[in-house]
């Protein structure tokens, strides 16, 4: 029960890490990009590739098919958005896709490790987070406790190359894309009711 509230508590502090992190990357790191942001879907495109250079440590742009091992207790966190197993954000790829969609591209583009991130793909959509994370340490060199930092975490040999091409299936990267919209009009949805209880105005002004 301590190990899981404790993975649990490294979750949240990750997610409120991301927003800071992002924010401060928009003001300041990455400020002629929204320097140069004169509509609300330019806004949407900085802010969305701000939070992918964050996820990925990446300073040049987002890539959809980056993958991420256990180091910090989520198990393995894939794509453009280092959608995680533990805290189940990866659920809503698979979701998007459909289980079909979901086993035919696993089997299509992982023939050797496909067989493990099928399992831990229906823990997932099961909303079996846990067992979902504690299955993909199969395919990583971290014991089930996991959570050793980057210096201690390796994918198996052939693991992320795999694990790449599954990322990049047209079915897989459309849904990536519209679960990036869907974040980004969740957002601007806020922002704009913001602006018309506080300043009464028809859209928010960044």
């Amino acid at each position: 029960m301590q190990n899981r509230d404790a993975t649990v508590r490294m979750g949240r502090r990750r997610m409120m890490a991301r927003i800071c992190v992002a924010a401060f990357a928009a003001a300041c790191a990455l400020y002629p990009i929204a320097a140069a942001a004169d509509t609300l879907e330019d806004w949407r495109r900085a802010a969305d590739r701000v939070i992918a250079i964050y996820e990925q440590s990446n300073v040049v742009e987002k890539a959809y098919d980056a993958v991420t091992g256990d180091f910090d207790c989520q198990g393995l966190s894939l794509g453009s958005k280092q959608w995680p197993f533990q805290n189940g954000s990866i659920r809503r790829i698979f979701a998007r896709l459909g289980a079909e969609t979901t086993a035919r591209t696993i089997r299509e583009a992982m023939p050797a490790h496909g067989a493990v991130f099928q399992r831990a793909a229906d823990a997932s959509l099961a909303r079996r987070h846990g067992q979902a994370r504690r299955i993909t340490l199969e395919l990583q060199s971290v014991s089930a406790t996991g959570c050793q930092g980057p210096q201690g975490v390796s994918l198996r040999p052939g693991v992320a190359a795999e694990l790449q091409s599954w990322l990049l299936t047209p079915e897989v990267l459309a849904a990536q894309q519209a679960e990036e919209r869907r974040i980004s009009d969740r957002a601007i949805a806020i922002a704009s009711c913001w602006a018309r209880r506080i300043r009464d105005a028809d859209a928010p002004r960044f």
